[in-house]
């Protein structure tokens, strides 16, 4: 079976669901047109009956075959169920693939039907030159699974693995082709150039993400004094605080000045080693983005922008939002060249018909004669 064919016959057979995969160290996060759905990147194995509410692998038929018959939990109700036992994502290129499964079915369980979705997807890792085989050797194949009594039956089709920061560039409107790319995730920073949509370097920073600021604040002996909390923040309160957004505010103390001093120095810093480790990528780039959660911290935007930066519209879900956008056109594109094709060779069959007919018919004549 060609690829066209096999495309034609995936719509035709099955409900098509198209799905982007931002798999972060943190947090994970899925687009699918309308849908999105985010947990952090922490899955828990369980034994078999251990819990009633765990997700269960009754088939798993691609080459890993890692997760068949096995039982786990996925973000919150994993860290409730065990904080320290579990497994996170965090900077670990084997997690990334290995953990992969579970986050995704944990994150589009909903929206898959009972039986037989084709998950068309695209995911992002950043160097998917060397992920891309493990990544499709837990992901490519048919599954069955079950969770609070219902049982699922679908298959994983990955259309791509993509380079962090690819969905984002295909959200971005009237770039240049040369474009350098900061992301400021959880726990890297990455540096990335791009010749339109290929990537062709990209360096991550480790320990220079936003991970890097929460572990600054949470130090920072100015914290501890009377003017602010006048004790050590935890990590959680920190994390907590940001995402409520500013004013900045932990234990109804207002820390916003402090924070945004310390964000500024972190972000400087940042970008000065950027520039140091790409040096030649700023200078020959015409185009700069920034993207990540980093860029949620608004005087870091603000600092990212007056530097020439265009920021993402939405740093947290543009590159999911992307890869979900690629893959529905990479199918639409596939599918109307195969329709094309398809209705090519029932013209060529028409002609060959016809001819076939006229000769029938010659002959008839002649012997008839």
């Amino acid at each position: 079976m060609s690829l066209i064919e096999g495309n034609l016959e995936e719509l035709e057979m099955s409900s098509n669901l198209f799905v982007g995969f931002d798999i972060g160290n943190l947090h994970s996060r899925v687009s699918a047109n309308e849908f999105k759905n985010m947990s952090e990147s922490y899955v828990l194995e369980l034994e078999a009956g251990t819990y009633p509410k765990a997700f269960k692998c009754i088939k798993d038929s691609s080459d890993s075959k890692f997760w068949e018959n096995k039982e786990f939990l996925v973000g919150k109700p994993a860290l409730d169920f065990n904080p320290k036992r579990g497994d996170r994502v965090l900077d670990d290129n084997d997690h990334k693939a290995k953990l992969a499964l579970p986050l995704l079915v944990a994150l589009v369980w909903e929206k898959i039907e009972t039986e037989d979705t084709l998950i068309q997807l695209g995911i992002s890792v950043p160097n998917a030159s060397a992920l891309e085989d493990k990544v499709i050797s837990h992901l490519k194949g048919r599954f069955r699974f079950e969770f609070n009594g219902v049982k699922k039956t679908f298959q994983i089709k990955v259309v791509k693995v993509y380079f962090e920061g690819q969905g984002v560039i295909k959200q971005q409107k009237g770039i240049d082709r040369n474009i350098l790319m900061l992301d400021l995730g959880s726990d890297t920073l990455i540096v990335s150039q791009f010749e339109g949509y290929a990537c062709k370097n990209s360096i991550p920073l480790e320990s220079a993400g936003v991970r890097s600021l929460i572990t600054n604040i949470i130090g920072s002996p100015e914290i501890n004094s009377p003017k602010y909390l006048g004790k050590t923040p935890t990590f959680q309160e920190v994390l907590d605080m940001f995402e409520r957004n500013t004013p900045y505010v932990i234990d109804g103390v207002e820390i916003t000045e402090l924070v945004n001093k310390l964000a500024l120095t972190w972000i400087t810093e940042g970008l000065k080693e950027s520039k140091r480790v790409m040096k030649n990528a700023f200078l020959d780039s015409s185009s700069l983005v920034a993207t990540g959660g980093g860029c949620e911290i608004p005087v870091v935007s603000d600092f990212l922008i007056s530097n020439g930066f265009r920021v993402a519209s939405n740093p947290i879900w543009d590159n999911a939002d992307g890869m979900v956008r690629a893959v529905g056109q990479k199918f639409e594109t596939s599918i109307t060249l195969g329709n094309f094709n398809k209705a090519r060779t029932k013209k060529a069959s028409k002609k060959i018909s016809n001819v076939v007919d006229i000769k029938s018919k010659a002959v008839e004549v002649q012997i008839n004669g």
